[in-house]
């Protein structure tokens, strides 16, 4: 049975048990059923039985239990540990380790925060303190500070016999770390070292004082593509003084990476980051709708001073305004391909101060090669597909009369460009003209937006969507208009 059936199967068969209020059975349930997979059951659940699931797997395991909550996404996970009140809550955070608490709690009101800290085993807190005195999104914040570090000075046997009797208050031994006597690190070990050297060698004999290493203040995603770049399982963390204050570990990487690309794909599409696809209806109603207001404003002010004044134009000939909508879209996609791979440049460190110009001209140079092609192939296409007479309004006898025959109906000619034997060439050199052009400015503009954002000291990701929709709209637009009366 494949991982999605077993996930179906314990959450029909979980939604069943509640309903007959078999306890003795959701108990059974909860003890053979790993937290991750718990978790997932909870965020699928009606909120009603999301509620008492939680109280149950609380009363049954409380590690269990802090370990689902913290792998729910984070407003669901703090919404559903609320509910247990505050000595529950005081000893779910106890269990937890301390970064994971620091999260929950940074959701809190003030008022549960400070009682909550006031009522916790002071070690706890104090970790938990220290993690929320560091700015959110940093390595601070989501570092564990406790941390297995070894004196320079101990040798390879006491270095194995303090391994062997490390107790589970550290989260992962992956690498030893070595300090000195005021805790600066000076070197790391692995555990494979440890063991291949004379049990009477030191550390400092033997550690590696070549070290990768980030400060508390290091922005989150920095410390993911450091992890990624050099293929760590953690990564020290070391304070103003270079004192070691924590690790990260790399399912804590993990976690940032989902985050932000799931940050950085919402606010590419104008969503809010909270939004949920089983979220109320009325918080995403609050958090979509003043994209939709800016998207709607800046539309409304195209069409009034770019399009408005072409009104005349579309009198005498209306096929202009049919073919109008193609460039805008053809626009619109060659801007957001561009846009969408120079965020990304930006989130993974290919784009920096040093290589943003080269991304611009190789992005530049892709929009002039795609002008060509776009260009040549929609010209050829739509020269041959209106190639027929302006005044047949049934030309290809596409809708038959009520009698069945094709309709022979004629309409008038209004006055206008003579256009109808050459109405196709002058549609197709209007429009293949146009996206030449609007495919060289989309690229550029695509590219140009989010470094410009960036100098400004922006997320790149946040407002780029609608400044280059707009202004790709209003270049096509106006350039195809402006061509199409020119040229008639």
């Amino acid at each position: 049975m494949n991982p999605e059936d077993k996930r179906k199967m314990l959450l029909d068969t979980l939604r069943g048990l509640m309903r007959r209020g078999a306890e003795v059975n959701i108990k059974k349930i909860v003890e053979k059923t790993r937290a991750e997979d718990l978790s997932e059951a909870l965020l699928h659940l009606p909120r009603l039985d999301r509620r008492s699931l939680v109280d149950f797997i609380y009363k049954i395991d409380l590690d269990k239990c802090a370990l689902a909550l913290s792998e729910l996404p984070r407003e669901v996970g703090v919404q559903l540990i609320q509910i247990l009140g505050t000595p529950s809550i005081k000893n779910l955070l106890e269990v937890l380790e301390p970064d994971d608490a620091a999260e929950f709690m940074d959701a809190f009101p003030d008022e549960l925060k400070d009682e909550l800290l006031e009522k916790m085993q002071s070690k706890d807190a104090d970790d938990v303190q220290e993690l929320l005195s560091f700015p959110s999104e940093t390595a601070g914040r989501i570092m564990t500070p406790n941390v297995f570090a070894l004196l320079e000075d101990l040798t390879v046997e006491e270095a194995i016999s303090k391994v062997q009797k490390a107790s589970e208050e550290f989260e992962m031994v992956f690498y030893l770390y070595v300090v000195d006597t005021r805790n600066h690190l000076v070197g790391i070990v692995s555990l494979r070292q440890l063991l291949q050297n004379a049990p009477s060698k030191s550390l400092k004999e033997i550690m590696s004082t070549d070290l990768i290493s980030v400060r508390t203040h290091t922005d989150q995603e920095e410390v993911a593509r450091q992890v990624s770049d050099y293929n760590l399982l953690a990564i020290p963390v070391l304070d103003d003084d270079n004192k070691l204050a924590g690790i990260v570990t790399v399912d804590d990487v993990i976690d940032v990476i989902r985050s932000e690309a799931t940050e950085d794909l919402f606010a590419l599409a104008g969503v809010d980051a909270q939004d949920r696809a089983l979220g109320r209806a009325r918080n995403s109603f609050r958090r979509r709708l003043p994209w939709l207001l800016g998207s709607l404003f800046t539309m409304v002010l195209i069409c009034y001073f770019i399009i408005g004044p072409f009104e005349e134009n579309f009198k005498t000939a209306p096929l202009i305004a049919v073919l109008l909508p193609l460039v805008a879209a053809m626009g619109g996609h060659s801007a957001t391909q561009t846009m969408t791979v120079v965020v990304r440049g930006f989130a993974m460190g290919e784009v920096t101060e040093e290589t943003r110009k080269r991304a611009l001209i190789k992005e530049m140079m892709v929009g002039l090669l795609n002008g060509v092609a776009v260009a040549l192939i929609a010209g050829l296409v739509i020269a041959f597909l209106f190639r027929y007479d302006a005044t047949d309004a049934n030309p290809w006898g596409l809708f038959p009369d009520s009698s069945g025959a094709a309709s022979t109906v004629q309409v008038e000619k209004v006055d206008g460009p003579e256009i109808s034997d050459l109405r196709g060439l002058y549609l197709g050199g209007v429009v293949s003209a146009s996206l030449f052009i609007l495919m060289i400015f989309s690229a550029t503009i695509g590219a140009s937006v989010p470094v410009i954002l960036r100098l400004l000291h922006f997320d790149p990701a946040i407002a780029s969507g609608i400044f280059v929709i707009t202004l790709t709209d209003m270049i096509g637009m106006f350039t195809y208009l402006g061509l199409a009366v020119w040229l008639g």
